[in-house]
């Protein structure tokens, strides 16, 4: 919880800053603008988005740093915390250009944070005692590093659609199917069975029926993005290699070998391509299949990685081996 707290706060900074474009300044006499009252929708929306955006930072702010101490303590720090981090990134963004600071902005997100302790607290209160402790790390952390790296490829820069002309936008890309090729299907296909082999690798099978139905939605969900819709043939290519690989290639002795001769076509449509009329060849995916090809084949024969059992449930396992002795 510690670890989803920093990175919380990584991505609170992220999406304050950006697009991280700074000007000197000298086009405005003050750095925060005074507290005024909302006067229009767009004055309310942004008071309602200060709030959420800082409710997840006191939730794991009550779970991953202060779940022990007492509630009035954990109200004061966190809503320091929340203050100080809001006050420095204000303060920043009067050097971003189409940014506006003021203490309206640090005001609701103080609260939000506040609001964000109070979940925390409930959900302290109602979680089974050792659970947070016994969550257990991915089997094998590299593939799910390669699984996180295709996420972030794909979604970059992770910003909402808030505008009627920016999804206008978004839905004709979905449409741009014309100079789509063979390749790009095929690419889009191998990726998939990439994808599906390094979440196998990665998660449990309790849980990897469910992973796979939220790596079909990361293409379809580009439409809401302001990165753009992916065209709609490549989502639907990549939705079927990972159907292919749940049901036929998930308990094949021969996946690795399957998945490297589809590494090589891919490699070899691209080559193909330099000497196809008005087609440009990209390294770019055949680097990346190459690389989780390797690190698959590195994996092959070797064991998960495990993490020790909090003390709880290493007696209560010791207990249970006990009777069977």
């Amino acid at each position: 919880m510690k670890k989803l707290f920093i990175l919380c706060v990584v991505v609170v900074a992220y999406f304050t800053l950006y697009p991280w474009t700074f000007v000197p300044f000298h086009e405005r006499s003050t750095i925060l603008e005074r507290l005024q009252l909302p006067i229009g929708r767009r004055d309310y929306f942004d008071i309602v988005v200060n709030l959420c955006f800082y409710v997840p930072l006191g939730v794991l702010g009550v779970l991953g740093w202060w779940r022990g101490s007492r509630v009035a303590g954990r109200w004061i720090m966190l809503a320091a915390f929340g203050a100080a981090l809001s006050f420095a990134l204000e303060t920043i963004q009067a050097w971003v250009p189409g940014r506006d600071s003021s203490l309206l902005d640090i005001l609701t997100n103080t609260i939000g944070t506040i609001a964000g302790a109070r979940l925390g607290i409930a959900l302290d209160r109602h979680l089974p005692t050792g659970l947070l402790q016994g969550l257990r790390s991915p089997r094998r952390p590299m593939p799910a590093v390669l699984i996180v790296a295709w996420l972030v490829s794909e979604w970059f820069s992770f910003l909402p659609i808030l505008r009627i002309s920016q999804f206008s936008d978004s839905l004709n890309s979905l449409m741009q199917v014309s100079s789509l090729g063979w390749v790009a299907l095929v690419g889009a296909f191998v990726t998939a069975l990439l994808v599906g082999r390094l979440l196998r690798e990665t998660l449990p099978s309790s849980v990897y029926s469910i992973a796979l139905v939220g790596a079909c939605l990361v293409l379809p969900a580009r439409l809401f993005l302001v990165v753009g819709a992916t065209p709609w043939p490549l989502a639907a290519a990549f939705a079927a290699g990972l159907l292919v690989f749940y049901f036929f290639l998930i308990q094949g002795r021969a996946t690795t070998q399957l998945l490297a001769a589809a590494v090589l076509l891919l490699i070899a449509g691209e080559f193909a391509q330099c000497y196809l009329p008005s087609r440009t060849a990209e390294s770019t995916d055949p680097v990346l299949a190459v690389i989780a090809m390797l690190v698959m084949i590195w994996l092959k024969d070797r064991p998960p990685t495990t993490t020790p059992l909090p003390t709880p449930h290493l007696r209560e396992h010791n207990r249970h081996e006990n009777r069977h002795v």
